[in-house]
């Protein structure tokens, strides 16, 4: 039995493509669904997962870029992780990633560890990236995470950080 030449041609061109699923390369970089507490949507290719690292016991990060029509997908483990037994009233950890179209991508992330803390601030004292912002706050199975993300990378910095409770005082400063 012969295949058609076009048969064969589809089969070398997806294969050549790439046919991982988001979900088998997850699996295969040992992120399982469970240990995934966050999903930040850059753009509609791109994602960053945070998740719990079954190596490390630490909070890391992986760099998601999605194929065309799902076909193609990459997924780039960082490496690098926050430390989850740090007793500080607020730990943060800073990852970049360059992809494959030569856009930047910096996530600075971590956990709010006391619980009258309501509010972040982060400046970057050098003012190359931001002037200050203040980050997204999710409690995610008794955990309070925080992460902002920067579409440059973030690579020499002095970063500041203060925390607030609900009456808007200082709780908690950070600065170099």
């Amino acid at each position: 039995m012969k295949f058609p030449k076009a048969a064969i041609l589809f089969l070398v061109f997806f294969t050549l493509l790439g046919c991982n699923s988001k979900e088998d390369l997850l699996n295969n970089s040992d992120i399982l669904p469970e240990n995934i507490i966050e999903t930040v949507l850059i753009n509609s290719n791109k994602e960053i997962i945070i998740y719990d690292d079954i190596y490390t016991e630490g909070i890391s990060t992986a760099f998601l870029a999605k194929g065309v029509t799902g076909f193609g997908n990459k997924i780039i483990k960082t490496g690098s992780f926050l430390d989850t037994n740090e007793k500080s009233k607020v730990s943060y950890h800073v990852t970049n990633h360059k992809w494959s179209d030569n856009e930047n991508t910096s996530i600075i992330y971590g956990l709010v560890n006391d619980p009258q803390i309501t509010k972040l601030i982060i400046s970057d004292l050098t003012k190359q990236n931001f002037i200050e912002i203040s980050p997204q706050m999710k409690e995610i199975r008794n955990r309070r995470l925080w992460y902002i993300t920067l579409d440059k990378p973030f690579t020499s910095f002095k970063l500041g950080l203060q925390a607030y409770n609900a009456e808007g005082e200082i709780v908690y400063k950070v600065e170099p």
